[in-house]
C-alpha cells in the first residue's frame, strides 16, 4: 500500500512542477526561441569561417604567400570574431534560460537539477511558437 502512496505523491508533485513551469511559460518560450536564433547566427559564423580557411588554403597550395598573409588578416579574423561573438551571445542566452529555471525552482522549492528534466521534457512536448506565429492566433 505504501508504494501507491509514493507514486501518488510522486505525481502530485509533477502536476505541481508542471503548473509551475506553465506560469514561466513566455519566459521559457522566449529563452528558446533566442537559443534557436543564436544557433543560427553560430552556424552561419561557422560557415564563414570555414569558407575564409578554404580560401586561405588554396592559395597557401597555390604559393600566393602574400594573399594568404591578407586573407589571414582580413577574412579569416573577421570570421573568427564573428564566431566569438555568436558564441558569446549562445553562452549568454543558455545563462538566461538556467537562471528561469533555477527561478521555477525557486518557486517550486526544489533544486535545479530536480526541475532541468521537467522542462527538458516540457519543452519537447511544447512546438516552438514563433512571434508572428502567436499574432496570427490572437
Amino acid at each position: 500500500m505504501p508504494e501507491s502512496t509514493d507514486s501518488h505523491t510522486e505525481t502530485d508533485d509533477t502536476n505541481r512542477i508542471k503548473q509551475i513551469i506553465n506560469r514561466f511559460a513566455d519566459q521559457l518560450d522566449e529563452s528558446r526561441l533566442q537559443l534557436e536564433t543564436e544557433s543560427a547566427g553560430v552556424a552561419q559564423a561557422i560557415d564563414a569561417l570555414r569558407q575564409a580557411l578554404d580560401q586561405t588554403e588554396e592559395c597557401l597550395r597555390d604559393g600566393q604567400y602574400e594573399e594568404v598573409a591578407n586573407l589571414g588578416y582580413r577574412d579569416v579574423c573577421s570570421a573568427f570574431i564573428f564566431l566569438q561573438r555568436t558564441m558569446g551571445a549562445i553562452h549568454a542566452t543558455a545563462l538566461i534560460r538556467s537562471s528561469v529555471i533555477s527561478d521555477i525552482g525557486g518557486v517550486a522549492k526544489l533544486e535545479f537539477e530536480s526541475i532541468e528534466p521537467h522542462v527538458t521534457k516540457w519543452f519537447e512536448a511544447r512546438e516552438l511558437k514563433f512571434p508572428e506565429d502567436k499574432c496570427r492566433e490572437s
